[in-house]
């Protein structure tokens, strides 16, 4: 068959490649939906659509393979504690575009994320535990404290993350004052939560992943393992595993 604007025959062109690659590799959605984006002309074949090639196949290929072990190193850089299952959730930043594959790469690891904002050349997500977070939520004193806030205690999870993410996207846009809830969403002490918003954010005892107002030697201990943990998780990622196989591993800390 003929193919005007690729100039001869169809298999001639790299469409064929295309379509082996993805019956052979059998990539996500994602994948494909970034290699379709590379091409600027459609042919069509039957009831079928064929993409003209813009740009090598391999390139693309490249690009998401270089994405995916981005979105690998920086969760583990910022969330190691996370997927480790130690702290019910953490905030994850990363570049605007990289969406698909953030979703790609937690896929079937038990973890969920849930973007709070996004603007500019960059996003910031929620990723947690499910179980985790719901039952520290669960909390009569957490409860108590998020109230004071506008959540009340028939909401579920899904309901706080979106009220939640609304208001931290207010404050981001400098239109509302910081969510203190969010030390709560993250895992935080409660006593510490309240210790940040009574002081205005000053005279701690010591810093780390928050600002520690009581229970000083406790925290240094948590912020020692976290540290540990955070180098274990790179370690790994380093030597090639991907968040689903690390989440899988129970190394002592």
């Amino acid at each position: 068959m003929y193919c005007p604007r690729a100039g001869g025959s169809i298999l001639d062109t790299p469409i064929m490649n295309i379509m082996n690659y993805f019956l052979i590799k059998k990539q996500t959605n994602a994948l494909e939906l970034a290699i379709a984006n590379c091409y600027n002309n459609v042919i069509r074949l039957g009831t079928t659509n064929y993409f003209i090639q813009k740009r090598s196949i391999s390139m693309v290929i490249q690009e998401r393979e270089d994405m995916e072990r981005e979105i690998q190193r920086l969760a583990a850089e910022q969330c190691a504690p996370v997927m480790f299952g130690i702290k019910p959730s953490n905030l994850l930043i990363i570049d605007s575009g990289y969406d698909p594959v953030l979703m790609s790469v937690v896929a079937g690891t038990g973890l969920k994320v849930r973007c709070f904002y996004y603007g500019g050349s960059r996003q910031i997500w929620f990723m947690y535990h499910e179980k985790m977070l719901i039952s520290y939520l669960a909390d009569p004193e957490i409860l108590e404290f998020m109230q004071e806030y506008g959540y009340t205690k028939d909401m579920t999870l899904g309901k706080v993350l979106l009220h939640a993410a609304q208001r931290f996207r207010e404050y981001k846009k400098g239109l509302a004052p910081f969510p203190h809830e969010m030390g709560i969403l993250l895992g935080y002490p409660l006593c510490d939560v309240r210790g940040f918003i009574e002081n205005e954010g000053r005279n701690y005892l010591c810093t780390g992943y928050w600002k520690v107002y009581e229970n000083e030697e406790e925290a240094r201990r948590i912020f020692s393992m976290y540290a540990r943990v955070k180098e274990a998780a790179l370690q790994m990622v380093r030597s090639g595993l991907r968040v689903q196989e690390i989440r899988q591993c129970r190394p002592a800390f």
